[in-house]
């Protein structure tokens, strides 16, 4: 007979369950039993609905951004392949451009 830290009864064998292994939700029972024992697989790590959503979003995301864009600078219409998610311009002189234009009429953030 075992005994855990707090000197409750360890059962000989215990219910193998799935939990998610990004989040650690509890996803529910395998209907295993299996020997509880160090190193025994009572816990059967996989991926959750919830994470396979986020992560093939992720990619999607990811696939996207690899895509070339034209620049949104009135008059240039060059392709580019942007390094970040957020890049709309394909230098900084026709970022700053835009933005000049922007204050001009009065959509500037301050």
């Amino acid at each position: 007979m075992q005994r855990n830290a707090n000197g409750d009864v360890i059962p000989p064998d215990q219910a193998q369950a799935y939990y998610c292994g990004s989040c650690w939700k509890y996803i529910g029972p395998t209907g295993e039993r299996v020997p509880y024992e160090y190193g025994a697989e009572v816990i059967v790590w996989t991926e959750c609905a919830r994470c396979m959503e986020k992560r093939l979003e992720q990619e999607v995301a990811e696939e996207r951004q690899l895509q070339p864009h034209t620049c949104r600078l009135e008059g240039c219409g060059e392709l580019f392949t942007p390094v970040t998610s957020w890049q709309r311009y394909c230098c900084p002189a026709h970022r700053q451009a835009a933005h000049r234009i922007r204050r001009k009429v009065g959509y500037a953030r301050r």
